[in-house]
């Protein structure tokens, strides 16, 4: 008998059957297995309910995993078609898988809630630009009311009296917007990433040495003094920084305590060591900061008083400059007892470079020379 016969009827006997082995019609051989047909029939039909069982169990789990898998991904499509039309999404189901799937439905939702508060942001910013606006154009038409009346009054007759007060009037009003104006294009200059700084070593004494003497004549004139307060340990200690815009940052923060304090109080101006910094300091005796705008004081057009003078950009100007030079801007204030302004700066172990008092910064505009010389002759603001 052949290889093949022999394995045949090995198989056939361990199925517990007799078969006759065929070759061409003939009978070549018969095994005999002692089996009897019910067992027979029994092992048969076993294995056909196994094989059909488990050919039905295999089709259930693929229906379920096709199931549970679409249903996922029509929950991606309806999140992605909410993504498309601007509608926000909540957190989704197939979020708590840990496959594939899951990271994707993940990587949605977290997509979404970053748009989401990218919105948000921009409303707010849109609706902060829109009040803005609207107070500056309140804040420019009142001085400039003020001018055009003052300027048309001229040609009247009037006794000398009445036209000096016509003239002081206007050249308040003049003041008071190029004040504002000043303050825009400082901000606008600052914050463009392109604005040059010439960054020198610095005495931090001498720089607020030179700031009393150009603020404290004006502050005189409007019923407050200005008094400088040096730490001794100040003495000979530098910073890295452009002097004119440090200079810009201390007059904006006295300018500030100008307008936030009584006729007859007294503003301090100082520097002091802390830890690796220089804080040059400005303290006033005002009403002081309320709390609830104590974090958003330094943001841009944010504003406690309402004044002509102020369009809330002077502290924000402040903070920009501290970013650029690697420092940061904080306050101090109690209620009713006033606040402090600081503006720390770095110190460099860098003996400090002489300062040229006759250096224009290029990073900033410069006032008009009429606009300066009127300013000096008649006491306003510098």
């Amino acid at each position: 008998m052949s290889l093949r016969l022999k394995l045949m009827a090995a198989f056939f006997s361990i199925a517990g059957v007799c078969v006759a082995l065929m070759v061409a019609d003939r009978s070549l051989a018969a095994l005999a297995v002692p089996v009897s047909p019910d067992r027979f029939n029994a092992i048969l039909w076993r294995g056909i309910s196994l094989g059909t069982g488990s050919l039905l169990l295999i089709a259930a789990f693929s229906y379920w995993i096709g199931d549970r898998i679409g249903r996922n991904l029509d929950e991606l499509v309806a999140m992605t078609r909410r993504l498309r039309d601007g509608e926000p999404i909540g957190a989704p189901v197939a979020a708590s898988r840990e496959d594939e799937i899951g990271e994707l439905a993940t990587a949605f939702y977290s997509l979404s809630r970053r748009l989401e508060l990218e919105k948000k942001r921009r409303r707010e910013a849109q609706s902060v630009r829109k009040d803005w606006l609207s107070m500056l154009v309140h804040d420019f038409k009142n001085p400039l009311s003020v001018l055009c009346l003052s300027l048309g009054a001229m040609d009247m007759d009037m006794t000398d009296a009445e036209r000096s007060r016509l003239v002081a009037s206007g050249r308040n009003a003049l003041f008071r917007l190029e004040g504002m104006v000043r303050d825009l294009l400082q901000v606008a200059s600052i914050d463009h990433s392109g604005a040059r700084i010439k960054r020198e070593h610095l005495d931090a004494g001498r720089v607020l040495r030179i700031v009393q003497d150009e603020q404290a004549k004006p502050l005189s004139w409007q019923g407050r003094r200005l008094e400088l307060d040096l730490d001794e340990r100040t003495r000979g200690v530098a910073v890295l920084a452009d002097r004119l815009i440090i200079q810009r940052v201390v007059a904006n923060l006295i300018q500030n305590a100008q307008q936030n304090s009584p006729q007859g109080s007294t503003i301090t101006l100082g520097a002091r060591l802390s830890n690796d910094d220089v804080e040059f300091f400005v303290r006033d005796h005002g009403t002081g900061v309320p709390p609830e705008l104590r974090e958003t004081i330094f943001k841009k057009f944010c504003s406690f008083e309402e004044s002509a003078l102020n369009v809330g950009l002077g502290l924000a100007f402040c903070k920009l400059a501290a970013k650029k030079h690697g420092g940061r801007m904080k306050l101090r204030s109690e209620q009713g007892e006033g606040s402090e302004f600081i503006f720390a700066l770095p110190r460099t172990s860098h003996p400090a470079h002489p300062i040229h008092i006759g250096r224009q910064s290029p990073a900033f505009p410069v006032t008009p020379p009429c606009v300066r010389v009127r300013t000096r002759r008649f006491g306003g603001l510098s």
